[in-house]
């Protein structure tokens, strides 16, 4: 219910207003009353009612002076003023100051509720514009990101020129500009810790979401020791947040570039040692040169004599094959043929023997997925009719690299299908629902088991919709459903297609269908 104030210095007046109008009854709340401005005026600041009726001409201070002071300090308050005085002075100051209504006296309870209606009203239109706009800014706050990894993407992948980079981020408030970069990739169980710390990044840390992939950083600078000191400072701030909260992490850290154009140069580089952490169980910050510099694999070399299969690191490729992507198979197979040695690897029953342990590790992979056997025949080639292809050492990694690829594509090919299955299970649960004034974005993701932030993107991909466009859209189409198929009242379809205000309900209405939901209903009759 709306709030109403009373403020009048004729008790009678005062009296009169207060008992002679049914408040609960009509809608509104009676919050308070005074005689006068300077009374009135602490009240009001602590009960914040929606309107305030007051008489023009009081003791102490009059309606005037008292709006003037509501209208600076809590200008959503909207202002009834009674006057006794038919002067055009005090109407043109009135609505100077931006009072709602300027009623003359004397008044009687229907006009006065008439006025208090009409004042409701906007008020209700105000409410509903606000939270449609807060809605929309809210959704289009998760469009942005979606354009920003696509932008992204395009850069680190070369499609775009240094002048493309540059105009293209300027339009997504993303600086660019620069004289030196640097590409940190991040992987960690503590993504919230990272997520509370980016607002407090300097405009010199930009950062991308790489979803399952975790984060990355590019890091920008006027010259090398710039470039230096801010990445020390970043790395140090984030390493202490997560082992802070004792979560595990791995920053991989690419070759510095001086070109906007080497971009994908430095993302390929921090890819390269970011696939490291495929293959270290411990927590570890890592530079592109780290294995060039100190090679500290080479005590893990294992010759063939001393071979034992159970030590061979089966986990990092099931790990790979859960959460790696597609373009990381190279930089993954370069690390792990590396931790192996290349004097196990020129031998030709150890090369079989790794190829065979791989294909079996991807067999079951897939069959766990839910593959049955003829789709997992298809993509991975029987081990028996790929032995000549261990002869080399080269077409042995061909031949394991595709076995590891395919496998990562069905993966993806299955999780989009899940993807479908959970957004069907979503519209189903919105048509079940859509008349329940809490169904929100946060129920929906529940009911399909997924986090707010992930389900709102996997929506707007999966129907070129937001959430709130879509739930919009079929509580739209069941008014005009109610609207031209029955008797019932607009106030009474509003509650039935989920909206808890009329006001907002129309106004949603009009905007959607360039109607009012009345005139709408009135097309349908003279059709």
């Amino acid at each position: 219910m709306l709030k109403v104030f009373l403020v009048e210095d004729e008790k009678i007046m005062r009296e009169g207003i207060k008992e002679n109008i049914d408040w609960t009854k009509e809608g509104f709340l009676f919050s308070g009353e005074a005689q006068d401005g300077e009374l009135a005026y602490p009240m009001i600041r602590e009960i914040q009612p929606d309107i305030v009726i007051t008489d023009i001409k009081m003791p102490f201070m009059d309606g005037l002076e008292l709006s003037k002071l509501i209208k600076k300090n809590m200008p959503w308050i909207k202002i009834i003023i009674l006057s006794g005085f038919d002067e055009f002075e005090f109407a043109k100051e009135a609505i100077n100051i931006g009072v709602t209504e300027y009623l003359l006296k004397p008044i009687d309870r229907q006009e006065l509720l008439k006025a208090i209606r009409r004042v409701s009203d906007i008020i209700y239109e105000e409410k509903a514009k606000e939270d449609y706009y807060n809605k929309i800014h809210e959704e289009t706050a998760i469009n942005q990101a979606l354009f920003k990894k696509e932008f992204f993407n395009k850069m680190l992948s070369g499609q775009l020129g240094a002048a493309e980079i540059l105009e293209e981020g300027k339009k997504l408030n993303i600086d660019l500009s620069g004289q030196f970069y640097q590409i940190l990739l991040l992987h960690t169980d503590g993504y919230w810790i990272i997520e509370q710390s980016l607002h407090q990044q300097n405009e010199w840390v930009i950062c991308l979401d790489r979803d399952l992939e975790g984060y990355g950083f590019i890091i920008k600078a006027l010259d090398v020791h710039q470039l230096k000191k801010y990445r020390e400072e970043f790395i140090a701030s984030s390493v202490q947040s997560l082992e802070a909260q004792n979560v595990r992490y791995f920053i991989g850290i690419g070759d510095e570039v001086n070109r906007l154009s080497q971009l994908p140069k430095a993302f390929e580089s921090a890819k390269r040692v970011f696939a490291y952490r495929y293959l270290l169980n411990e927590n570890k910050v890592m530079e592109s040169s780290y294995h060039e510099e100190n090679n500290a694999y080479s005590e893990t070399i294992i010759d063939i004599d001393q071979l034992k299969p159970e030590e061979l690191n089966n986990q990092s490729i099931e790990k790979f094959l859960k959460i790696g992507s597609a373009d990381e198979v190279d930089a993954y197979l370069k690390r792990y043929f590396e931790c192996i040695g290349s004097k196990n690897l020129s031998s030709l029953m150890f090369r079989q023997y790794i190829a065979m342990n791989i294909y079996i590790l991807v067999v079951t992979f897939l069959d766990e997925l839910g593959y049955d056997r003829k789709k997992i025949e298809s993509v991975c080639e029987e081990i028996s009719g790929a032995q000549i292809k261990m002869k080399q050492l080269d077409t042995m990694k061909e031949y394991v690299k595709g076995l590891i690829k395919n496998a990562v594509e069905l993966r993806d090919a299955i999780t989009t299908q899940k993807y479908t299955q959970i957004i069907e299970k979503a519209k189903l649960y919105i048509q079940e629902k859509y008349n329940d004034e809490l169904i929100s974005l946060n129920s929906v993701a529940n009911h399909v088991n997924m986090s707010p932030s992930h389900f709102s993107v996997i929506f707007s991909k999966e129907t070129e919709k937001t959430f709130t466009e879509y739930l919009t859209e079929v509580r739209m189409d069941k008014a005009k459903e109610l609207l031209r198929c029955t008797s019932m009242k607009t106030s009474d379809i509003c509650f039935e297609v989920g909206y808890k205000n009329p006001q907002y309900f129309s106004y949603i209405f009009k905007k959607i269908n360039h109607y009012t939901p009345r005139d709408y209903k009135q097309l349908g009759r003279e059709d």
